[in-house]
């Protein structure tokens, strides 16, 4: 994740440019993945590698659920846009369909 308020210095073009440039260098590798969110990340899940472990839809913000619930796992997704910045996603794994019914009052934090 980047924050473009946080880093002042760096517009959210700039933000988007960077993403993409780690997008690139990571591929679809998890590994690759965890490394970068580890060294270069500012999302508290940085110490985990950018793993922010299972979360239902009610748990992600819309930007988040219209990639787990839609496209292919194994793959790393993004730049995506958040109220909480600009983020990368690697999607592990998806468990849904009708057993779960989206909240759309809640959003990620």
């Amino acid at each position: 994740r980047t924050d473009p308020a946080a880093l002042g210095q760096r517009t959210k073009g700039e933000c988007n440019e960077l993403l993409t440039e780690w997008k690139g260098t990571i591929a679809d590798d998890l590994e690759r993945f965890a490394r970068c969110a580890r060294e270069r990340s500012e999302c508290v899940s940085k110490s985990r590698g950018g793993d922010l472990g299972f979360k239902t839809r009610a748990q992600m913000s819309k930007q988040f659920c219209d990639i787990a619930f839609v496209e292919e796992p194994g793959r790393v997704y993004g730049p995506i846009e958040t109220k909480d910045g600009m983020h990368l996603m690697y999607l592990h794994s998806c468990r849904g369909g009708d057993d779960f019914k989206e909240d759309t009052s809640v959003s990620e934090s």
